[in-house]
């Protein structure tokens, strides 16, 4: 018993010596690391979005949302439309211009580009005629916005 004792000891110490032979005073750890794309749009509508009186006419583009841009880098945003820029009630149309930023836009369309946004914020607006030989109702359209890196 007291050779075991002893040979395990012996083995302990030899251990000990094997690991402090191997250590330094100084050693390096390389980190890396990787960021992917990232895009995101943000659309937020306005009070006037869904109280647009069609019957009088909007010569100046009236602002219906605002849309927060985000892309860590080069990114395109387009738009569409359900109704090809038209109101519907699903018997009768009328038609209006969208405005993205103060531009106007078409279906479809590239509305903005960047080679990075941080929180870019564009104002969304729109104008038309009067509506008045219209029936009377309710007249929807449906607008996608979607962000894509290049």
């Amino acid at each position: 018993m007291k050779k075991r004792i002893i040979a395990l000891a012996g083995a302990i110490l030899l251990s000990a010596g094997a690991v402090s032979a191997q250590a330094t005073d100084s050693a390096s750890l390389f980190l890396s690391g990787v960021v992917g794309p990232y895009v995101s749009i943000q659309v937020t509508p306005t009070a006037n979005a869904t109280n647009l009186l069609l019957n009088i006419p909007q010569a100046s583009p009236v602002t219906v949302a605002e849309v927060v841009e985000v892309s860590n880098e080069s990114y395109t945003v387009s738009v569409s439309s359900v109704n090809d820029f038209s109101f519907s009630n699903g018997d009768h149309t009328h038609d209006y211009t969208l405005y993205y930023g103060g531009t106007a836009v078409s279906d479809g369309g590239q509305v903005s580009s960047g080679a990075f946004a941080n929180h870019v914020t564009r104002t969304v607006g729109v104008t038309y005629d009067s509506a008045n030989t219209l029936h009377s109702g309710t007249y929807t359209d449906t607008v996608t916005f979607t962000i894509e890196a290049n």
